[in-house]
């Protein structure tokens, strides 16, 4: 997240772009004692978001797409999950549904 002072600035596409090009780094493979450098063809953005939000346009322009849906993924407001797919939520209290993005880029050659 970006501070309110700082939104509509660029900081949250240079971060984006930074976590991006840090996967792309780090994608290496080891085949018999070898490493070789392997593109990264897919990354996945899981957000709460609504659609109309400046997250997910963020996420659009830099090519991500919807995905699928995850109804009641997220643990209610003021509340914490175990990390582990959808919450459980205590009595009363309704999880909050959320959305995965994917960036699918195409393979080299």
């Amino acid at each position: 997240a970006v501070h309110p002072d700082w939104r509509g600035r660029g900081v949250a596409a240079a971060m984006l772009r930074k976590v991006l090009e840090c996967l792309e780094a780090a994608a290496v493979e080891r085949l018999a004692g070898r490493v070789a450098t392997v593109a990264i063809r897919t990354v996945r953005v899981q957000t709460l978001h609504d659609r109309d939000s400046a997250a997910w346009a963020l996420y659009e322009r830099h090519g991500f797409r919807l995905r699928r849906h995850l109804p009641r993924y997220y643990p209610p407001a003021g509340t914490t999950g175990d990390g582990d797919g959808p919450v459980k939520p205590p009595a009363g209290a309704a999880a909050r549904d959320g959305v995965e993005l994917v960036l699918q880029r195409k393979p080299a050659g």
